[in-house]
């Protein structure tokens, strides 16, 4: 995955991950969570999907929230999961469930966002963009990157429903310069670091010695 996220970027395995498939599968068999407004001219009803508040406790510690996730998917990997299938079968549905529930609750790709312990990884290895990525910000697509979108008969067309302002989705380098100086980024930096220490100390502290 860090070698994909490298080569491709962002936008490629954000189109490819089956976890942010998962979580899309609710909107895509209509079974999401609408909210319903009232239009002041015509008096029609609009149903757009429920999104994230900006102001809610989440989306202000979501770098802390995801972080926290993968540092328990890592400490439960090592000590269960790598040695007992049932242990796999079970993380990997709860995951997948996390996602569908996900998607269910909040439209666009708020598993992704807000959740999804990967992204912390894919932001550390892929932002400001992969080696092979796209130049939203001089192309200036229609449908950029790994916006969300849906099909027609005439094509893909956009679907944003506005879940994050500056959107990696949308365009990553104005993602990545937008909170580049945020605190919790920087303070996730340098905690994944030593995460990655902490991983590989672990068999050397189990075993009693590199070999």
């Amino acid at each position: 995955m860090p070698l994909f996220l490298i080569v491709f970027g962002h936008e490629a395995w954000r189109r490819v991950c089956p976890l942010s498939l998962a979580s899309q599968i609710p909107g895509l068999v209509g079974l999401q969570r609408y909210s319903r407004k009232v239009e002041r001219r015509t008096g029609a009803i609009r149903k757009t999907p429920q999104v994230m508040s900006r102001q809610s406790w989440l989306a202000r510690n979501s770098w802390y929230v995801q972080f926290g996730l993968l540092f328990i998917g890592i400490v439960a990997r090592i000590l269960v999961i790598n040695t007992d299938r049932k242990a796999m079968a079970i993380a990997s549905l709860s995951i997948i469930s996390a996602a569908l529930v996900t998607g269910f609750l909040w439209g666009g790709k708020t598993w992704c966002n807000y959740f999804c312990p990967a992204n912390i990884v894919q932001k550390i290895y892929t932002e400001p963009g992969g080696i092979l990525k796209s130049h939203p910000h001089h192309l200036r697509p229609k449908l950029p990157q790994s916006m969300c979108r849906k099909a027609t008969a005439d094509g893909d067309i956009g679907a944003c429903v506005g879940c994050v302002a500056n959107c990696g989705d949308i365009d990553l380098q104005r993602a990545y310069w937008s909170d580049v100086l945020d605190p919790q980024r920087r303070n996730v930096y340098y905690m994944f670091f030593g995460l990655i220490i902490g991983f590989y100390e672990y068999y050397y502290l189990y075993a009693g010695n590199w070999d």
